[in-house]
């Protein structure tokens, strides 16, 4: 802690002495958890674990702007994931040396808009995350479903993306490269993007193709199969309570897949420091001739003992039927039905 504040300091100095056109901020979130499982195995065994960052993926990231006048500045984000259970890096490749797995960034904005370069989450993955009452969170056991197979993985390498907002609505496009000699379409992605803010109402939607994706739920799929999804979604807050609903469709077209996910909640500032938080998630997924059905249930409540540290507790309950039973066992994601109950601390900065 010490040697964040020092930096932290440090960069105050150099923020100073740039007259304050220029600010770096260090931020960051350790959020921890003991979980209890059920039908973790082909047996139906049970499971404890420690658990790191279900409610917030625990994280350490720097970012920063600069004022280049003229309306005009630049900025940056850079941001590691990590596992309080056992302090490794997260968003690993294979080989395991990625510095900044859950974003790294560049770009300028004004009063043309925002554009960005260089690893970014999906461009329908942000979408989904503004009307998902978790945020794509793992601490409903779904992020392997809407959070991470259904948003493309959740973030692309190689990554350009620009938003341009007028009077409420908010254009977005995004593009991935896939960077293969002799085949500008290999692994390439492309995303579009709409949003409309009224007060408390907010809508939005995104649409987003990925070319020759290779695996889903963990399984190789053939290396032609093209991933395309799109979205819709909105929230609304009455009061103490902020609505939320969305919908995916996804599919991918030689692997042959296709899931419609449907997700409804809410979030209840109940009263001081209590919070209530519920969603529920339907999704229809067909395979080779096959059908099966996912639904989950996740209410959670927490306690906020400052703006900056809360405790929660979430039960989880997710049912599988058919070929969603089949899927879930093969990619290891769970067997049949399971129940599920975290309890956690979270702590920002």
């Amino acid at each position: 802690m010490k040697k964040i504040a020092m930096s932290a300091a440090a960069l105050g100095i150099i923020s100073c002495g740039a007259q304050a056109q220029s600010s770096v901020t260090i931020y960051g979130i350790v959020d921890s958890s003991v979980r209890y499982s059920t039908n973790e195995n082909a047996a139906g065994g049970s499971k404890v674990q420690l658990a790191g960052g279900p409610l917030s993926g625990s994280r350490i990231g720097f970012k920063g702007t600069e004022d280049l006048g003229g309306g005009l500045s630049a900025l940056f984000s850079l941001e590691t994931g990590f596992g309080t259970d056992t302090g490794a890096l997260q968003q690993q490749p294979a080989s395991g040396t990625r510095l900044f797995g859950r974003e790294s960034l560049v770009g300028l904005q004004g009063g043309f808009g925002k554009l960005t370069v260089g690893r970014q989450y999906a461009l329908i993955h942000d979408m989904v995350v503004s009307y998902d009452v978790y945020a794509l969170s793992n601490v409903t056991q779904t992020i392997g479903f809407q959070g991470g197979n259904y948003t493309m993985g959740a973030r692309l390498d190689n990554s350009l993306r620009y938003a341009g907002t007028y009077k409420g609505v908010t254009a977005s496009l995004g593009y991935s490269a896939g960077e293969v000699a002799g085949d500008i379409h290999n692994g390439e992605s492309r995303a579009i993007g709409l949003a409309y803010d009224d007060g408390p109402l907010h809508i939005g939607g995104a649409w987003q193709v990925l070319n020759n994706s290779t695996t889903y739920f963990s399984s190789a799929i053939s290396a032609n199969s093209k991933q395309t999804a799109w979205s819709l979604g909105a929230t609304y807050t009455a009061g103490p309570v902020k609505w939320y609903a969305g919908y995916i469709n996804n599919k991918l077209d030689i692997a042959d897949y296709r899931n419609s996910s449907y997700s409804a909640g809410f979030k209840w500032n109940i009263s001081g420091p209590w919070s209530l938080w519920n969603a529920v998630y339907f999704d229809r997924l067909k395979h080779a001739g096959t059908s099966g059905n996912r639904l989950t249930i996740a209410p959670t409540a927490l306690y906020a003992f400052s703006k900056r540290t809360d405790v929660y507790l979430t039960v989880d309950y997710t049912k599988l039927t058919d070929a969603w039973k089949t899927l879930g066992s093969t990619s290891g994601t769970l067997f049949g039905n399971r129940l599920g109950v975290t309890t956690g601390i979270r702590h920002q900065f």
